[in-house]
């Protein structure tokens, strides 16, 4: 196995790491125990020395895992693990306040078996603390030895320079792959000017680059339930290569488990508004495939103030200003709101912060005593966060679990997220209407 400096930090790994996340969180149910363990073990006799988690991965029982199987070769692998999430949960929002990473570094090295980590990433960035408060954490825990050398996860070019003027950064993890390549833009050039490594995530597509998943996958939707949170997770992959209009299938599914779970109940003579945030063709894909299914009528915000140009790096100054700069902008006029029992609302990832054109929105009608269904594209860990602050904007509506299209339909499929006292009551009446639907898809 070949080697590789990250940047110029002088930290060396091998040419492949080893991502443990699937191993316990993410990808299914987790694998047996010592079965990872193994797995990681055979990956080091094969040279591979770079191995990464997370605290969120789990939460916590990734890093456990990972800290045991390497606790005999400790000195001979770099370890990477991650902070950012409250709790460790990313359903909980960011934070990566000062005293919180402190905390994450002590019990991450316990759970890790060790009395270093080799690389810490910052998860995700938080636009609550400025980045070099950060870094001027990481900078003292790097002097006291705790950690030797710290990352960026998915950050934009700006935050990394002001990051990397703070405490050198020694690399940044984001996803890239031959079908994603956006950090080419702006990214990777400041990285190369900075000297900062570069480490790509689900680098074959999380499996769709490999030809592992194809038209006869349809065994790919997989259940999995969280008795911690209540959740219940769907993902499937069955129609990522036959179109969007084979999501049809999977609405009823979606409203299934969101009434279930809810105690409400979508009926298909409710009058339904579905309105969607103009940004992505995926929102306005699946907005449509879902008012071609419930009928209503459907909306477009627009925006009043066009968005940034160079939007990745530009997230966190736009998060933070006046939401009168992104008054909502409807493509049809909404006389009255009253009409209307259900609403869908529709929004790309903005962080972990709901879009503020979608706050202003929620904000200028009332919802009360209304139904209200989000739903998510292009998120990942930020959709649990973006769904809470619609509960939060609409108290006195009924809003149900949401789901996200993670990454857009033709990449990652879909994750249903439902949260409620009555989730996982209902897995067996789930995996029914799975296997109904599996013959349709």
């Amino acid at each position: 196995m070949k080697k590789r400096i990250l940047g110029k930090s002088g930290l060396e790994v091998s040419e492949l790491g080893l991502g443990c996340m699937g191993l316990s969180f993410g990808y299914g149910p987790a694998s047996d125990k010592q079965t990872a363990i193994q797995l990681i073990r055979s990956a080091f006799e094969m040279g591979v020395t770079f191995f990464d988690t997370a605290e969120a991965y789990g939460p916590f029982v990734n890093e456990s895992l990972v800290g045991e199987a390497l606790k005999p070769v400790r000195g001979q692998v770099v370890i990477a693990t991650k902070f950012g999430f409250k709790e460790g949960k990313p359903d909980l929002g960011m934070d990566s306040r000062p005293e919180t990473i402190k905390t994450v570094v002590e019990a991450a090295l316990q759970r890790l078996r060790t009395d270093y980590i080799d690389l810490f990433y910052q998860h995700r960035v938080d636009q609550a603390v400025p980045i070099e408060d950060v870094a001027g954490v990481i900078q003292r825990l790097i002097g006291e030895g705790k950690i030797r050398h710290w990352g960026l996860s998915e950050a934009g070019a700006e935050t990394i320079r002001k990051a990397h003027r703070v405490q050198p950064v020694a690399a940044l993890q984001s996803e890239y792959s031959l079908w994603w390549r956006e950090p080419e833009g702006t990214v990777l050039p400041v990285l190369e000017e900075l000297g900062i490594g570069f480490v790509p995530f689900s680098p074959l597509g999380k499996g769709y680059l490999t030809g592992a998943i194809n038209e006869n996958s349809l065994g790919a939707i997989l259940l999995i339930t969280n008795p911690d949170s209540n959740m219940i997770i769907i993902k499937t992959h069955a129609f990522v290569q036959r179109g969007f209009h084979k999501l049809y299938c999977l609405l009823p599914l979606f409203l299934l488990i969101s009434s279930c779970s809810n105690g409400q109940e979508i009926k298909p003579e409710t009058k339904v508004l579905v309105v969607y945030l103009s940004r992505t063709n995926n929102t306005k894909a699946v907005a449509e495939i879902i008012h071609s299914y419930v009928g209503g009528d459907l909306i477009e915000i627009n925006l009043k103030t066009p968005y940034p140009k160079d939007y990745k790096t530009t997230v966190n100054q736009v998060a933070k200003e006046n939401e009168t700069g992104f008054l909502p902008a409807l493509s049809t006029r909404i006389d009255s709101i009253e009409q209307y029992e259900a609403v869908f609302v529709g929004f790309p990832t903005w962080g972990m912060q709901l879009p503020p054109p979608i706050k202003s929105f929620l904000k200028q009608y009332d919802f009360s005593r209304k139904t209200i269904m989000p739903f998510n594209t292009n998120a990942g860990f930020g959709a649990g966060s973006s769904f809470q602050q619609v509960r939060s904007l609409c108290p006195n509506s009924e809003v149900l679990g949401g789901f996200t299209v993670n990454g857009g339909i033709e990449r990652d499929g879909v994750y249903l997220v439902v949260k409620g006292q009555r989730a996982l009551a209902i897995k067996a009446e789930v995996r029914n209407w799975l296997q109904r639907i599996k013959s349709r898809v």
